[in-house]
C-alpha cells in the first residue's frame, strides 16, 4: 500500500489529553471527546463515496486497490472530522491487511471487482461502528445506575484481544510521547471510557443538538460547540439558549391558542351531543395536534404553517 493512507487513528495521550495526529495536524481533545466526536457520524453518508471509488468496476489487482484506498483516504479527510475519518481508513486498511492483502497478493487472476472488496470492507466497518455505537450508549446511559454491570468489563480483561491497539515512543517537540494507533471502533472505545473514569470526566448530551460532548468548563453543561443544526456557521453553545426561549414562546403561544380551541370543542359537544361532525372535527383535532406539535418542534413546518392548520378547526 502506498504511503497515501494512514495505518489507524494515531493519538498522543499525555496522561490528561489527547492529541490526533495526521500528516502536519495535531488536534487536542478532552477524555471522552474523541468517542464523543464520532458518535455524531453516520456510517450509511459514507456510501456514495463508496460507490464513486476509482476502479470500482475493474479488476481485482494490487494496483487498481491500492490506488481505490488512497483516493477514499483523501475525500474522507476532506469531508469528515479527524476522529470519524481516521476510524473509517483505519478500520477499512485493517479489513484490508488482514483479510484479503494476503489473498489478493497470492492469486495472479482474480474473478472479484475492486468494488466487491470494497463494499465488503464497508459493511465490515459499519458492524464495527454499531458495536461501538452500542457498547457506548450501554456504558453513558447506565453508568450512574446498577445496570453498569450489563456494560461488558471483560473486554479490558478475559477479552483483550478486541484491544486492536498498537503502541510506540516518538520524539515530538522535543519530548518523548506515547503514540497510540487504533485500528478497530471498540478499541477506541475502550481506551476512552478508561481514561474517562480515571479523569472523572463528564459526557453529556447538548440541548439542542442532541449528541454527546465533553463540556470544557463545569459551567458549559448545556450546550455543544458542534455546529447548531438550525443555524449553520453558529455553534449550539452560541445560539442554543436563544432557540429554546423562542422554542419555548413558541410553544407558549401555541398551548394558548390550542386551548382556545379545544375548550370551545368541548363546551359545544356537551351542549350538542349529537352533532357527528363537530364530534368527528374535535377528534381530527386530537388526533393531528400531537403530529403537527411534533413537526413543529422539529423544525419540519413553520407557526405559521401550524396556525394555518389549526384554522380549519
Amino acid at each position: 500500500m502506498k504511503q497515501r493512507t494512514i495505518d489507524g487513528l494515531a493519538v498522543i495521550y499525555d496522561g490528561k489529553r489527547n492529541y490526533v495526529l495526521y500528516k502536519d495536524m495535531k488536534k487536542m481533545y478532552e477524555p471522552g471527546a474523541m468517542i464523543c466526536e464520532y458518535l455524531r457520524f453516520s456510517p450509511y453518508s459514507l456510501k456514495e463515496t463508496i460507490d464513486n471509488v476509482p476502479h470500482f468496476y475493474d479488476e481485482l489487482n494490487k494496483a487498481n486497490l491500492d490506488e481505490a484506498v488512497c483516493w477514499l483516504n483523501d475525500v474522507v479527510f476532506e469531508n469528515y472530522p479527524l476522529v470519524v475519518a481516521g476510524m473509517i481508513i483505519g478500520e477499512i486498511v485493517d479489513g484490508l491487511n488482514r483479510d484479503y492483502r494476503n489473498k489478493i497478493d497470492a492469486e495472479k487472476s482474480n474473478e472479484s471487482t475492486v468494488g466487491e472488496i470494497i463494499i465488503d470492507l464497508y459493511d465490515m466497518f459499519i458492524q464495527s461502528y454499531s458495536q461501538f455505537e452500542d457498547a457506548f450508549k450501554r456504558y453513558l446511559e447506565n453508568k450512574c445506575e446498577e445496570d453498569i454491570k450489563k456494560f461488558p468489563w471483560q473486554l479490558y480483561g478475559d477479552y483483550s484481544h478486541y484491544q486492536n491497539i498498537s503502541f510506540k515512543i516518538i520524539r515530538d517537540e522535543d519530548k518523548f510521547q506515547s503514540v497510540y494507533t487504533f485500528y478497530s471502533s471498540m478499541s477506541l472505545l475502550l481506551f476512552e471510557i478508561a481514561h474517562v473514569i480515571d479523569n472523572n470526566s463528564s459526557i453529556v448530551k447538548c440541548q439542542n443538538c442532541g449528541f454527546y460532548f465533553v463540556p470544557e468548563t463545569r459551567v458549559d453543561t448545556l450546550y455543544c460547540s458542534y455546529e447548531s443544526p438550525q443555524k449553520p456557521g453558529k455553534t449550539c453553545r452560541n445560539v442554543g439558549a436563544q432557540i429554546a426561549r423562542a422554542d419555548k414562546e413558541k410553544n407558549d403561544v401555541v398551548t394558548k391558542e390550542y386551548r382556545k380551541i379545544y375548550m370551545r370543542y368541548v363546551m359545544h359537544n356537551n351542549r350538542h351531543p349529537d352533532d357527528e361532525e363537530k364530534q368527528k372535527m374535535f377528534e381530527k383535532l386530537t388526533t393531528e395536534i400531537k403530529m403537527m406539535r411534533n413537526k413543529l418542534a422539529h423544525h419540519e413546518i413553520t407557526i405559521d404553517d401550524f396556525f394555518e392548520w389549526l384554522d380549519q378547526f
